[in-house]
C-alpha cells in the first residue's frame, strides 16, 4: 500500500470511492436532507482547490481517502474491503505529517466514532444533528499537547 497525495485529474475515482463508502455506512444514519446535503458538498465545484487529499493505494485503485483543511477532517473514507486493514491508520499518520496544527477536529460520523477513538481522538460534545446530518465532534491533539 502507498499513500500519495490526490490531484483533482483523480476527482471521479475519489467522489465515487467516498460516495459508495457514505451510502453503505452513514447514510443510514442521516435524514434524506441529510443525505442531499452530502452528496452537494462531495459535488462542489471547488472540493479539491479547498482541501488536502491524501489517498491510499493498492497497487494503483484507490482504497482509501482522507481530505483535511486547516487541521480538519472533512472526509475519511476506506473501501468497505479495506476495513480493520490498517488503511485509515497509514492515512490519518501521514495526514499529520503535513499538517502544522497542534489540534485536529473532526465531525465523526457516528459509525466511524470508533475508528477516530483508536485513532486518539476523544468526544468534544455530544451528537449534534444539523441540516439531517448526525455527527459527533472529536479532538485530537498532537504529539501529546495539552488544552
Amino acid at each position: 500500500m502507498r499513500i500519495d497525495r490526490i490531484s483533482k485529474q483523480e476527482d471521479v475515482q475519489v467522489r465515487e470511492l467516498i460516495w459508495k463508502t457514505f451510502l453503505r455506512f452513514d447514510a443510514v444514519d442521516y435524514s434524506e436532507e441529510g443525505v442531499k446535503d452530502f452528496y452537494a458538498y462531495l459535488m462542489r465545484d471547488d472540493l479539491f482547490e479547498r482541501l488536502i487529499f491524501l489517498g491510499a493505494y493498492e497497487e494503483d485503485i484507490l482504497i482509501g481517502v482522507m481530505a483535511m483543511c486547516e487541521g480538519h477532517i472533512s472526509l475519511f473514507f476506506v473501501d468497505e474491503h479495506y476495513h480493520r486493514k490498517g488503511v485509515g491508520k497509514a492515512l490519518f499518520q501521514s495526514m499529520l505529517r503535513l499538517q502544522k496544527q497542534m489540534i485536529i477536529t473532526v465531525n465523526s460520523s457516528l459509525y466511524a466514532k470508533e475508528v477516530y477513538e483508536h485513532l486518539g481522538f476523544r468526544a468534544i460534545n455530544h451528537e449534534i444533528e444539523a441540516g439531517g446530518i448526525r455527527y459527533i465532534p472529536m479532538l485530537y491533539t498532537k504529539n501529546g499537547y495539552l488544552l
